[in-house]
């Protein structure tokens, strides 16, 4: 789940000015990579039919925005070398009911109490099965795009979670809703499916190769997961990090200092992670990552990838 509030979590502003304060800025930017979209200037921009919060009706959000939300995650996954994701139409009365309880109880849970407002079974259904975001702005409509970018920077989420499901590469589609009222939004993405595909890669690794720097947060979590095995998601619960060891070497191969390293085994996409920070990364330099002492079956693995953020 994602609160956003203007001054607090996730509102894609606020992430951009907290990147600009804190000490990264040693490059001249060029435009961010990846998709670009115009901005909603009014709700009307968002929806064929606008949401009516007195009346439980989630709207009908404009199929623009849905892929939207598509794009955004799939050029994400690309640069992770993911297989792209499709989109689930049969799941957009979920996540759409899912966002309408968050806006109609200014609230948000997995498991919402049936005594909320405009609570359904299919909202309820939806709300455990995806991300949740809620934000809470001003005069500036939140692009659907930046809900997909908050989930994936995830912060102040120690557990990682959004980013996890939205970059597993057992991950096989998606559905988006959001409803929206002047000055506050509710979203949900449907990331949580019995079926999966097999995973194209051998690790997860966050970031990994030329990132752009919107998709990343000074000084908060770098994360990685080992995937051995491509056929079974939940084989690789069976991947031990309690050995492992990090390095993080910049380009005239100075380490880096790594610390709160944390790991877990929970389903949250692959069901492995290992995460850790790193103070004084620098936009444009290259750094080589060296994770070894994984142990998965016992046998010891060892994996190696570089990163630059753009």
């Amino acid at each position: 789940m994602r609160r956003n509030r203007i001054p607090i979590l996730l509102l894609v502003t606020i992430l951009l000015a907290t990147l600009f304060s804190q000490g990264c800025l040693d490059i001249s930017f060029s435009p961010v990579p990846g998709p670009g979209f115009p901005r909603p200037g009014k709700l009307e921009d968002l929806y064929d039919v606008l949401p009516d919060i007195g009346q439980c009706y989630e709207g009908v959000l404009k199929e623009t925005e849905k892929q939207k939300a598509l794009e955004e995650l799939n050029f994400i996954r690309s640069l992770h070398g993911l297989r792209p994701v499709a989109y689930d139409y049969q799941s957009d009365i979920f996540t759409a009911r899912a966002a309408l309880i968050i806006v109609a109880s200014k609230q948000m849970s997995h498991f919402p109490s049936p005594s909320l407002p405009c609570f359904t079974q299919e909202g309820y259904f939806g709300s455990s099965t995806s991300n949740l975001s809620m934000w809470e702005w001003y005069d500036t409509i939140p692009a659907t795009e930046n809900f997909v970018i908050g989930w994936i920077i995830d912060d102040e989420v120690e557990s990682l979670g959004h980013r996890r499901w939205l970059l597993s590469p057992f991950l096989k589609q998606i559905s988006f809703g959001r409803v929206d009222v002047w000055g506050f939004t509710g979203a949900a993405i449907r990331v949580i499916y019995e079926s999966t595909v097999p995973s194209s890669v051998d690790f997860v690794a966050y970031p990994y190769g030329e990132y752009p720097r919107n998709l990343f947060l000074p000084n908060w979590y770098l994360s990685f997961s080992a995937v051995p095995s491509k056929s079974s998601v939940w084989a690789n619960e069976r991947v031990d990090f309690s050995r492992a060891t990090i390095e993080v070497v910049d380009e005239a191969g100075n380490s880096i200092p790594v610390h709160s390293i944390r790991f877990d085994n929970q389903g949250y996409g692959v069901p492995n992670n290992l995460q850790w920070k790193c103070n004084g990364l620098r936009y444009g330099k290259t750094y080589l990552v060296k994770i070894k002492n994984v142990r998965f079956d016992g046998k010891t693995l060892e994996y190696e990838y570089w990163f630059r953020i753009m």
